[in-house]
């Protein structure tokens, strides 16, 4: 393999998203059974697909995932006092569904964002900062036949991985229509 062929291939396989989903909660159930289970899972900044899947379709189900957003803000004495000071701030919940995929199978997106600092010019206001902690959980449906249930979420890739993987792709399959162009054909 060309040396060109083998740095695209290369530049293609460090591009590729991890998609292992990690299990975060499985149950089992039985006939008849209404199910409600919670608890929550630390996530760093990132987006993130929960999925919940079902051996045996649910009757019905309403489960979702929430992350907290958190702003301080921070304050100066307009009269000259010392230095800044936490003067306020709030935690808002943002609660996601999810959504059906096939009969056995819900899915939401959420997306943890990291600290973000923001200044202002004009006091007594001086700044905030923001972020989100994540996530609780809450599952909950009822069973018509007995079955298990578990839930597990995997990290989406970021468009800029996407990018340099179809671009490894490309890379790869130019070198290769280089190199079949190349080989001679026995007469």
């Amino acid at each position: 393999m060309r040396l060109g062929a083998l740095y695209a291939l290369t530049l293609f396989a460090a591009a590729m998203p991890a998609h292992a989903a990690t299990t975060i909660r499985t149950g089992s159930y039985g006939s008849g059974n209404f199910v409600a289970d919670s608890g929550d899972y630390a996530l760093g900044p990132g987006r993130y697909r929960f999925t919940l899947r079902f051996t045996t379709a649910p009757l019905y189900q309403a489960s979702e995932v929430e992350k907290t957003t958190t702003t301080n803000f921070f304050c100066v004495d307009p009269d000259g006092g010392a230095g800044e000071f936490a003067c306020g701030g709030d935690n808002v919940p943002t609660t996601i569904g999810f959504d059906e995929v096939t009969p056995t199978v819900f899915q939401a997106n959420l997306t943890v964002d990291g600290l973000r600092n923001v200044t202002f010019d004009s006091p007594p206001i001086v700044r905030y900062e923001e972020f989100d902690t994540c996530c609780g959980f809450r599952v909950e449906f009822e069973a018509v036949d007995p079955g298990r249930y578990t839930l597990s979420v995997a990290a989406v890739p970021e468009p800029a991985g996407w990018a340099l993987m179809i671009g490894g792709m490309g890379l790869v399959g130019s070198a290769l229509r280089r190199h079949r162009s190349r080989v001679a054909l026995p007469a």
